[in-house]
């Protein structure tokens, strides 16, 4: 279903209108969050609900509308690209707190941890697709993120963490990842 209407929205209006349709969708998706939460209760509703939890999928459609590789310009500059280093370092740090520091109970992830994690990872994944030569592309494209990232389609939906060559190699950044060896098991 959510692809039919992504290709209707794009089919029928601008890449301008449907981005700020899928930002449209995350902020009430992340309002509703808000609204349905309910402190002392049960917060199973808001951390299982399709559509309290559309905000991160709808803010990716946002990201890959808006930033494509083949549309930014390719950088190199030193400090550019440390300060691409350093928002993906600060996302990946973000990500680490959410994954190990907070459990489905906790009161912060319903208030405002959720929103983190979401603004994290756009954060990493523009990074890693952005056409420079950071650390983060080459830390994303090792062998052993790329083997999980290719045998297992669910780790997607975790994260970055299945980032794939082939993702890389679109950025532009071909030159700094080594070429991947197809096996055949």
């Amino acid at each position: 279903m959510f692809p039919r209407l992504c290709g209707l929205v794009l089919a029928r209006w601008s890449r301008k209108v449907a981005v700020a349709v899928a930002l449209g969708g995350a902020a009430a998706a992340t309002a509703l969050r808000f609204a349905l939460l309910e402190p002392a209760g049960d917060p199973s509703r808001v951390y299982f609900g399709t559509d309290t939890r559309a905000a991160g999928l709808l803010l990716g459609v946002a990201l890959g509308l808006f930033w494509t590789p083949n549309r930014l310009r390719p950088h190199d500059e030193r400090r550019f690209v440390a300060l691409l280093d350093g928002v993906a370092l600060a996302g990946a740090a973000v990500l680490a707190w959410y994954a190990v520091g907070l459990d489905e109970r906790a009161p912060v992830a319903f208030r405002g941890g959720f929103a983190a994690a979401q603004v994290a990872t756009l954060a990493v994944i523009a990074v890693a697709v952005y056409p420079a030569p950071t650390r983060a592309v080459r830390l994303l494209s090792a062998r052993p993120l790329r083997w999980v990232g290719q045998r297992s389609p669910a780790a997607g939906c975790a994260g970055p963490v299945s980032l794939r060559p082939a993702l890389v190699r679109s950025s532009g950044c071909a030159r700094h990842v080594r070429p991947q060896r197809r096996r055949s098991w």
